[in-house]
């Protein structure tokens, strides 16, 4: 019998179409002409999360896309993960296709958690940063959160912090709140999939995301139930992020215990949301067989020369080697913001 890897979180890309065209979007089919737009049918989706599933244990199964609820059968998708045994299911979503309905059977069937893109509290900037086409993807993730928090659905607000939207962070903690959120999620902008293309017009500076982060903090002292976290890695060197007791931070789990893996909708997986390394097919290759692979143990022992001598250097790994990957096609290279703005490893 074959033993099974625990993953903390598989992320199952379903789909790379999108109603919108976010300007902060990390996703790699943005800029790749490697990838087919054409989705699978159900039954050869869910073929693949099957396969998928049989080789792991996981604590939380992500569905994700592109945008997950532009496809027709997110029921199924839902309800095949179900009888596959996962017991906790979380949806990233920007809302814009949601429903009662659809809200209502996602909660009878596993699913724990919404995460819905908030980028602002203002809807001007809201609706240009996710270049939303004939309709207001603000209105549409209002109406999202309000529902799900009706239906009594657990729903966290995921705001990436760029220099478009960072001077509107404390009305959205207070939108978020009013509206019933009680986890929010506090994103540095990661150049990656689109966001590459506009790195200069959004990447924060240290002094920038530390007055971010010094506004979640004092929100959470005045709000303690509302819980914060900081999942994109914060270097460190670059920001000493323990100043913050209130947020919960994580640095890179990339090769520790391949906390993440990532399956597209083509059966393809990688080992980092933000990178486009391949690192095997689900199809014709077990997991077993794709960590062994060169281009899995690269991507695993990759960090910078930079970070050759920082104690936290198996922890953090450069801060984030999948954006060295994404930018620059070499997870050994310095991110953007790490060349940007180190000063000295740790020691």
């Amino acid at each position: 019998m074959m033993s099974k890897h625990f993953i903390h979180q598989l992320i199952f890309e379903t789909t790379p179409q999108c109603c919108l065209n976010c300007r902060h979007c990390y996703n790699i089919q943005k800029i790749t002409n490697a990838y087919s737009q054409k989705i699978l049918n159900t039954n050869d989706t869910i073929f693949l999360l099957k396969k998928t599933l049989q080789q792991i244990k996981c604590t939380d199964l992500i569905l994700t896309g592109g945008e997950f609820y532009t496809r027709p059968d997110t029921n199924e998708i839902i309800l095949a993960a179900e009888q596959s045994g996962v017991k906790s299911i979380h949806i990233m979503t920007n809302g814009a296709c949601l429903d009662a309905e659809k809200i209502a059977f996602a909660k009878a069937h596993q699913v724990r958690l919404f995460e819905i893109s908030f980028i602002s509290a203002d809807k001007k900037i809201f609706d240009t940063e996710t270049q939303a086409q004939n309709f207001s993807a603000f209105d549409n993730a209002v109406f999202a959160t309000q529902e799900i928090v009706k239906q009594k659905i657990l729903v966290s607000h995921i705001f990436v912090a760029t220099k478009k939207n960072i001077h509107t962070l404390l009305n959205t903690l207070n939108l978020s709140y009013a509206l019933g959120v009680r986890n929010f999620s506090f994103n540095r902008f990661n150049p990656c999939g689109n966001g590459k293309k506009y790195l200069e017009e959004l990447q924060l500076s240290p002094l920038e995301l530390m007055k971010g982060l010094e506004i979640c903090e004092k929100f959470a002292i005045e709000h303690p139930d509302m819980a914060f976290h900081s999942p994109i890695n914060i270097p460190p060197c670059i920001i000493d992020t323990k100043k913050y007791k209130h947020i919960s931070f994580t640095l890179c789990g990339v090769g520790f215990h391949q906390s993440i893996i990532v399956l597209d909708y083509l059966g393809n997986v990688r080992l980092c949301p933000f990178s486009p390394t391949i690192v095997g097919n689900i199809k014709d290759m077990t997991l077993s067989q794709m960590f062994k692979t060169e281009a899995a143990k690269n991507f695993i022992q990759a960090h910078p020369k930079f970070c050759d001598k920082c104690k936290l250097v198996k922890k953090c790994q450069g801060g984030c080697k999948a954006s060295s990957d994404n930018c620059f096609g070499n997870p050994w290279l310095e991110n953007p913001f790490l060349a940007k703005y180190k000063t000295k490893p740790i020691t």
